[in-house]
């Protein structure tokens, strides 16, 4: 199993991308002193549209207004920039993330995706993602692209801005939440995973 989630990280941290432009990419929520990796990411895609969560700030994440602003001001199209709708009193994480997203992608005839976070959340978000999918039997077809790399002895805040720990140690936290969500049933196995990504490359 171990060498299944080394495969999966890999093929996450250097996925292929979609064969045309993507309807949309979307930037997981992340914490200020996270959030450039995230729009250095998106500015560098040519997806049709920008999808970011659209809530005040909570949880450690700036809020949507900041967000769009941010985007703009580094030279994002703003009709580019879309809101996701999510319910202010749901707990802001990335499986309630990735609910909201995928409800929202599937009532937009959104069909091909790029999911956008800091890499060393990346493995998981996207893992989230595709977990949505695949209990929805939702059709798309969904993309990793990784933030850009930040300083990793760097001292930054993480999960709903309760985790002060540099982003190298950030890694460690991740693999450990992904084991203990498989576990509780909250995220689809590797081996599932991994047959999703395969099934997306032997369609196109």
């Amino acid at each position: 199993m171990q060498n299944k989630l080394i495969e999966l990280s890999v093929r996450t941290l250097s996925d292929t991308g979609p064969a045309t432009t993507a309807d949309a990419l979307y930037l997981f929520g992340q914490t200020a002193s996270n959030q450039a990796s995230v729009f250095s990411a998106a500015l560098n895609s040519r997806a049709k549209n920008m999808l970011i969560l659209d809530t005040l700030p909570r949880s450690g994440y700036p809020g949507f207004a900041l967000w769009k602003s941010e985007l703009i001001k580094r030279g994002a199209a703003e009709q580019r920039i879309r809101p996701v709708a999510m319910d202010d009193t749901e707990l802001l994480n990335s499986r309630t993330e990735s609910i909201a997203l995928i409800e929202y992608a599937t009532t937009r005839n959104i069909h091909t995706l790029e999911i956008v976070a800091p890499p060393f959340h990346q493995i998981r978000a996207f893992m989230t993602v595709i977990t949505i999918i695949l209990e929805q039997k939702a059709d798309i077809a969904v993309y990793s692209r990784p933030g850009k790399p930040m300083p990793w002895t760097e001292t930054a805040v993480h999960s709903q801005g309760k985790l002060n720990a540099p982003r190298s140690r950030l890694i460690h936290e991740e693999l450990i939440r992904i084991e203990t969500y498989q576990q509780k049933g909250d995220l689809a196995s590797t081996d599932d995973v991994l047959a999703y990504l395969n099934s997306r490359d032997q369609k196109e």
